[in-house]
């Protein structure tokens, strides 16, 4: 009797054990979740701002362009103003995709990873979609904004061994 006990015990530990959050999993969906609610954040006030921003571009450009690098930040703030809706609404909805998608990994269910991607897949596309690829400084932004999503989608496939 006390054996069947004890053996219980170690398949209900055993259980609890394989359905416990891994660190690492854990790691990137608190990470996630603080850039998707960053980006939601700054979408939201990008939406709000856009005739600010629009003078803050004039100001920038009295200020800035005399300079290579001032031109090329100048040019790609009126790019993304000119395209600022399109933009800010996929950060929008590509922000509360991802945040689905990792809450879904929290519970250790495999969708959640599938969410997860085409969110960033789309938040990665869209943009290109919209602006084209460019050189400069805004080509160089788009590089970095390509590679850190496509290396969360690696770390996260690596704890897909984790869900069901």
């Amino acid at each position: 009797m006390n054996e069947e006990l004890e053996n219980e015990s170690l398949e209900s530990f055993a259980d609890f054990e394989q359905k416990s959050l891994p660190s690492f999993l854990n790691a990137l969906t608190i990470l996630t979740f603080i850039g998707s609610g960053l980006g939601l954040i700054s979408a939201l006030y990008s939406l709000a701002t856009i005739e600010q921003q629009k003078i803050q571009i004039k100001e920038s450009e009295r200020l800035l362009g005399v300079t290579n690098l001032g031109r090329d930040l100048i040019e790609t703030a009126k790019l993304s103003l000119e395209h600022v809706i399109p933009l800010q609404l996929n950060i929008l909805f590509t922000a509360i995709i991802c945040l689905i998608g990792a809450f879904l990994m929290r519970k250790l269910n495999k969708t959640g990873f599938y969410v997860y991607l085409f969110g960033t897949l789309v938040s990665v596309i869209a943009p290109i979609a919209i602006l084209g690829i460019s050189s400069g400084l805004s080509g160089q932004l788009m590089i970095i904004g390509i590679i850190v999503p496509l290396v969360f989608i690696v770390m996260y496939a690596t704890n897909l061994k984790h869900m069901e």
